[in-house]
């Protein structure tokens, strides 16, 4: 299948209209108003050269035959004869014929200067089948003196005739061939509104999905009470062997809050807020019964989860096991950063460092969330230099091997495996830091006048679609 071209015009019909507009046409209304419509789309973006070409000769033409009353569709036919002497009030329609035909020479022939050296003109000429006289036009009318008006206007008459036959013709009979005709203008008019529905549909889902990202104290408890819940529901299970039927119903529930929330503000609450990972002075007696226990109770509300949300929350706890920095930071912190929607970036100690590595393992053995579109993404993840990569890349070989295989990744995860043995030497030291120091830094690095910040582009709207200038959006 040939990919898609972008053309000045919405449909086929307009092209085939243009192209008898001013081929066919015996009217100067009508060529005048197809050399407006070529204008038009030059207000969109860039054009076929032949298409721009086609209308600045045929509006030169016009020019010549409305100042000199010259009839020139029979012009070649009356075999005129050529002067030598040219009267200073034709000066004007020469001009604008040989800036015609050294645009028509130019545009045609420079795209094909590929080499590192320039190449005559007239063996470019050869190999586009345009013939020497038009080169040669074009040389006199730039180097040399103009030529006469009867000669331009020869030169101009066959210009037109040569697009007509190596651009329109060929590119209307391709539209035949592939029916493109034939189609109803209604159902392109359809086509382009449904068009036009999705867009807006897609535009208000971008809006509602800013009005989401404000967060307050009611979405913090109102997800902490269906976790707690859940925890309380999985305690009665482990201890008593059984199944509740309400733990389905509390992790839809689950589901439906995650779908309504921004992804990373329910990651972090599920992370900072002791229920995967445990913090403080709950952590202080931690051991691998605890930790195996904790894996337990929750995993199989995980393995329920969003396959999408499961990768993001994998991703966001491999990116904090790969920091190499501890903060000290209180519960006060996490809910204002939970508040403002903002990141947390930092484990604090390496218990909950030891539990993250826990957790990112039994994830990635137990939680089917790896697919098609998201394992490219995850091996690049496993790219970092990291203790965690070494553990996890046997785990994705081996579980997703199928997955690796079809979308021609195996081999890349070969080739890592082999540069994480041979080469990687992993360093296990972690910096520890208070989070007024993290705050500090940052403020220094703003600071610093020798340091941009940021680059300031333009203003980003989450709804913008690129539409060419002139086209209504």
């Amino acid at each position: 299948m040939n990919n898609p071209q972008l053309t000045p015009y919405k449909f086929p019909q307009e092209a085939e209209k243009l192209y008898k507009d001013f081929f066919h046409s015996r009217y100067p209304d009508q060529k005048t108003q197809a050399i407006s419509k070529v204008r038009s789309y030059l207000t969109k973006g860039p054009i076929p050269h032949s298409i721009e070409i086609t209308a600045l000769l045929t509006e030169a033409i016009l020019e010549d035959e409305k100042k000199t009353g010259a009839n020139l569709s029979t012009y070649e036919k009356s075999y005129p004869r050529v002067t030598s002497t040219s009267s200073m009030s034709d000066l004007s329609i020469r001009l604008q014929y040989s800036m015609c035909i050294i645009k028509f020479v130019n545009g045609l022939l420079d795209p094909f200067q590929q080499s590192i050296y320039n190449i005559s003109l007239h063996k470019l000429a050869i190999e586009l089948n345009l013939p020497n006289y038009f080169v040669e036009t074009r040389h006199v009318s730039t180097h040399e003196r103009l030529p006469s008006l009867e000669m331009m206007r020869l030169v101009a008459l066959r210009a037109l005739n040569w697009i007509k036959s190596e651009y329109w013709e060929k590119a209307i009979g391709q539209y035949k061939e592939q029916g493109a005709l034939e189609v109803n203008l209604d159902q392109w008019i359809e086509c382009i509104k449904n068009e036009r529905r999705i867009r807006i549909k897609r535009e208000n889902d971008a809006r509602r999905k800013e009005n989401l990202l404000f967060i307050s104290e009611a979405d913090i408890e109102e997800l902490e009470s269906v976790l707690k819940n859940i925890k309380k529901i999985r305690k009665e299970e482990l201890q008593k062997n059984r199944k509740v039927k309400e733990l389905v119903t509390e992790i839809g529930k689950l589901n439906k809050l995650i779908a309504s929330k921004p992804n990373e503000f329910s990651i972090q609450l599920l992370i900072f807020k002791n229920y995967l990972i445990l913090h403080g002075e709950k952590n202080e007696n931690l051991n691998e019964k605890k930790m195996l226990g904790l894996r337990k109770m929750w995993g199989e509300v995980v393995e329920k989860l969003e396959p999408d949300f499961c990768f993001k929350l994998w991703t966001f706890m491999f990116k904090l096991a790969t920091m190499k920095t501890f903060v000290k930071y209180d519960q006060g912190y996490v809910e204002s950063k939970l508040l403002a929607n903002q990141t947390i970036q930092y484990l604090q100690d390496d218990r909950e460092y030891t539990q993250t590595v826990g957790w990112l393992i039994d994830m990635l053995t137990n939680v089917g969330f790896v697919n098609k579109t998201n394992i490219e993404s995850l091996l690049n993840l496993l790219m970092i230099s990291s203790d965690i990569s070494k553990k996890c890349l046997p785990i994705l070989k081996q579980k997703y091997y199928n997955f690796l295989t079809e979308c021609k990744l195996f081999e890349k995860a070969e080739k890592l495996e082999s540069i994480m043995t041979r080469f990687w030497v992993i360093d296990n030291n972690f910096a520890e830091k208070k989070i007024q120091d993290i705050d500090h830094d940052a403020g220094n690095y703003v600071q610093n006048k020798r340091v941009k910040p940021s680059l300031y582009l333009f203003e980003t709207f989450p709804s913008w679609r690129p539409v060419p200038f002139g086209c209504p959006p």
